[in-house]
């Protein structure tokens, strides 16, 4: 069954939330800006700001009030639950659903660590907002040639080569594009730890 990933829709929405809160949810350009002003759905005459905070898209009403998101936003202004809103923003953006099984995706470490990731078309948005949030610059990220990566089918990440003295790949540090974290899960104890970062690497 196709389902559309909540990392992808993110990845995708970066930068054109106003955009996409006008066509989506029916807002007025003239509610999306960091001014405060009536609410279009509760009135008033200062209570709303539309935020985008981290680039998310997010909006503050002093009586609907906080949302934290775009989707929030979508959910709050239209009355849609959360799949409806996942939904539309990514037909507005043009990203296609996944027909991955989540149930099929394995913790087996014994797998070749390099099947868990795969490479994403790139998108500096993306990346431009994880060096913001890093408070990185983008120019000199570049430089260390990052890819945009999906890993195990699901974790968005910014994922930077690793090469031998000669030049030979040998793995990824991989940090999760929207400053969350990635798990590992550790067979012998059979739990699984959050980390900020992670590296793969090939086995000698």
């Amino acid at each position: 069954m196709s389902r559309y990933e909540l990392d992808d829709v993110k990845s995708a929405a970066v930068g054109y939330w106003p955009a996409i809160l006008n066509r989506v949810a029916g807002i007025d350009d003239d509610y999306l800006s960091n001014r405060h002003g009536p609410c279009r759905k509760c009135g008033g005459t200062d209570r709303w700001r539309f935020t985008n905070l981290n680039n998310h898209g997010g909006a503050i009403c002093n009586q609907c009030g906080k949302m934290g998101d775009g989707l929030a936003v979508i959910m709050e202004m239209t009355g849609c639950g959360f799949a409806e809103a996942i939904k539309q923003v990514a037909e507005f953006l043009g990203v296609k659903p996944s027909t991955t099984n989540r149930k099929s995706l394995s913790k087996d470490t014994k797998l070749d660590p390099f099947r868990n990731i795969e490479l994403q078309p790139d998108n500096e948005q993306t990346l431009s907002f994880w060096c913001w949030q890093k408070r990185l610059s983008l120019e000199a990220i570049k430089k260390a040639k990052p890819r945009i990566a999906k890993y195990r089918k699901r974790h968005t990440v910014i994922a930077m080569p690793l090469t031998s003295d000669s030049g030979e790949p040998i793995g990824w540090t991989m940090y999760e594009a929207f400053g969350g974290k990635l798990p590992l899960y550790d067979p012998k104890t059979k739990e699984t730890e959050w980390l900020k970062v992670k590296t793969l690497k090939l086995k000698d």
